[in-house]
């Protein structure tokens, strides 16, 4: 498979930009994602990964998040103990910003919580 991208690379100009282009998109995503962990609390990251997730799958007409993850799925897209994840989600709920149902995640207050994230 490696022989037959690289073949494309040599004889396709415009692929070869377009893969280079989708390489530095992403190693700026990495890079992003990197400097977050390094510089933001928990707390901020939490948001931004709802932030993220709500951009990216939206909400349905009830305002839950079209997908559902375990509290370890999210502690480690975050980067952090599952214990973490469920203590912030709860304060996230305390704050009226969100409501857990099991595994749903109904968003109550999209700007409060990208104020938190500080998007």
């Amino acid at each position: 498979p490696s022989e037959t991208l690289f073949e494309l690379i040599r004889r396709n100009a415009e692929f070869s930009i377009e893969l280079h282009k989708l390489t530095c998109r992403e190693l700026g995503e990495a890079n992003t994602f990197i400097t977050d962990i390094a510089q933001k609390t928990v707390r901020e990251r939490l948001a931004e990964v709802l932030i993220i997730l709500y951009n990216t799958f939206g909400l349905d007409s009830n305002n839950f998040l079209r997908i559902s993850l375990t509290r370890e799925e999210m502690a480690n897209i975050v980067g952090t103990a599952t214990e973490s994840t469920i203590r912030l989600l709860s304060e996230f709920k305390e704050e009226k910003l969100l409501e857990v149902h099991g595994r749903q995640l109904k968003f109550l207050d999209v700007k409060g919580i990208k104020k938190v994230a500080n998007l």
